[in-house]
């Protein structure tokens, strides 16, 4: 994986021009004393192909990159065949180039080129073998110190696209547990004042039972005053580290009884400390959907909550004795359990819901402690 810095190409590139241009100029000095106007002439032709090579390895097309560098890397040594030495800073520079233009492959084989190459016109230009094999050396521990860092910045870019990765996953997963949070909290709440009104309804229409139809009327305000804290509440500590689920719990049970028919009988035995905020919010959302189905297709039920926690896990059940369908039964769209079973299954729960004798049993699973 080549890594790519749009910031590093503009200095690479002035840098190897500059050196084309005075190193082009210095260069040709002693091939022309040595051997005239066509030694000089050829330095000059090399270091040009030399340097355009290098320009269109940092700014060419990305197919021709890899060709281009190999281009500059062979000419660059060609020099040093007519004056030794001349072409060793394109051949230490363009590993370095390469592993911030190119693929990994690509870096691999300019540098071996490059070693051979350079080893090669180094003894034609008449270098002594010993400092031949300590340049040739050189050039090797360059090109594997490249590798070895371009596969370091590699790796740090993939590790920062799965950073990135992550942080979008759990922004996403935030936006769907708001999601699910507003959809129970505003499914709860709006049941119960349709109840209340649709029980209004009904009494106004027999005439003489103002009074009562009054009663149901403040009823459902007080319940929308109550859903609107109740909102605010959830925006605010959104995380459920100041949730109390017994406080909670207590709360849905009382609402239940003042607007149904039958009783409710609730079971807890301690504040579940230990639970995760997402432990939590799962009961209370399941408590109060569970209730709320109960309103829609078991009025008049009895029903009986409890919540129990054993070992690593946490155990919510609400059951009903059945009733008849209430005047809410062909409301909402059906996928309060779906939604329900979702919840759990993100935090490492589960969700059942089967028949109980002739009503409904709702339990639901979650773990104890933190579930990342």
């Amino acid at each position: 994986m080549a890594f790519k810095v749009p910031r590093l190409r503009p200095a690479l590139l002035t840098l190897g021009l500059v050196y084309g241009l005075v190193g082009a100029a210095a260069a040709a000095i002693p091939p022309y004393e040595v051997r005239g106007v066509r030694g000089a002439a050829a330095v000059v032709l090399l270091t040009a192909i030399a340097t355009l090579g290098y320009g269109g390895g940092v700014l060419g097309p990305a197919r021709w990159k890899t060709v281009l560098l190999l281009v500059a890397t062979v000419a660059a040594s060609g020099l040093n065949v007519i004056s030794p030495y001349t072409g060793l800073a394109f051949a230490f520079t363009l590993p370095w180039v390469a592993a911030v233009v190119v693929r990994l492959w690509s870096l691999v084989v300019v540098s071996l080129v490059g070693v051979a190459v350079t080893s090669v016109t180094l003894f034609l230009g008449g270098v002594p073998e010993s400092t031949n094999f300590g340049i040739t050396m050189g050039l090797l521990f360059t090109g594997a110190f490249a590798v070895a860092i371009e596969q370091v910045v590699a790796a740090r870019r993939q590790t920062e696209i799965a950073a990135r990765a992550r942080a979008g996953e759990a922004v996403l997963a935030e936006r769907q547990r708001l999601a699910r949070e507003m959809h129970d909290l505003l499914a709860h709440t709006l049941s119960a004042q349709i109840v209340h009104l649709e029980g209004a309804r009904l009494l106004m229409e027999h005439g003489d039972r103002q009074e009562q139809a009054l009663q149901q009327v403040t009823r459902a305000v007080r319940l929308a005053r109550d859903g609107l804290d109740e909102t605010k509440r959830a925006l605010e500590a959104l995380r459920g580290d100041d949730l109390r689920v017994t406080d909670r719990l207590e709360m849905l049970a009382g609402e239940f009884r003042a607007v149904n028919d039958g009783q409710l009988a609730l079971d807890i035995a301690l504040e579940p400390e230990s639970l995760a905020a997402e432990g939590r919010w799962a009961i209370v959302r399941t408590a109060q959907e569970a209730l709320t189905n109960v309103r829609k297709h078991a009025a008049g039920a009895s029903v009986a909550v409890r919540l129990r926690c054993v070992g690593t896990w946490c155990e919510l059940e609400v059951t009903d004795s059945g009733g008849r369908p209430g005047d809410l039964a062909d409301t909402g769209a059906g996928f309060g359990l779906t939604g329900m079973r979702e919840r759990a299954e993100l935090i490492g729960g589960s969700l059942l819901a089967d028949r109980s004798g002739d009503g409904f049993r709702v339990r639901l699973r979650v773990p104890l402690g933190d579930p990342g």
